[in-house]
C-alpha cells in the first residue's frame, strides 16, 4: 500500500513498522518526541542494564498494534491531519 511509505522506524518486539507522512508529523511533534526522555520502567534500568524502555517506544509499539488491530477489523481510512 502507498499510503504507509513515507519512513520506517525500528521497534524491537516488532522489527520495522512503516509510517504515513501524517503519522510521521505527529511523531516528529515536540511534545511526542519529549516521551523520549521518559523512562517506561522507572529506575529498574540502574539494576538491569538492558531493560531502558522510554514512553516513546512504549507509544509507538501501542500504536503498532492498534493500527494491526483496526486492519484486522476492516477500520481502514486515511484522515487529515486538521481532523485528528
Amino acid at each position: 500500500m502507498d499510503y504507509f511509505r513515507d519512513k520506517s522506524i525500528l521497534i524491537p518486539p516488532y522489527s520495522f513498522i512503516d509510517l504515513s507522512k501524517i503519522e510521521t508529523k505527529l511523531i516528529d511533534t515536540c511534545v511526542f518526541q519529549r516521551l523520549y526522555s521518559i523512562k517506561q520502567l522507572s529506575y529498574a534500568y540502574v539494576v538491569y542494564t538492558s531493560t531502558i524502555h522510554t514512553r516513546l517506544e512504549h507509544s509507538l509499539g501501542c500504536f503498532y498494534i492498534a493500527n494491526r488491530m483496526c486492519h484486522e477489523m476492516g477500520i481502514v481510512g486515511e484522515r487529515k491531519m486538521s481532523e485528528l
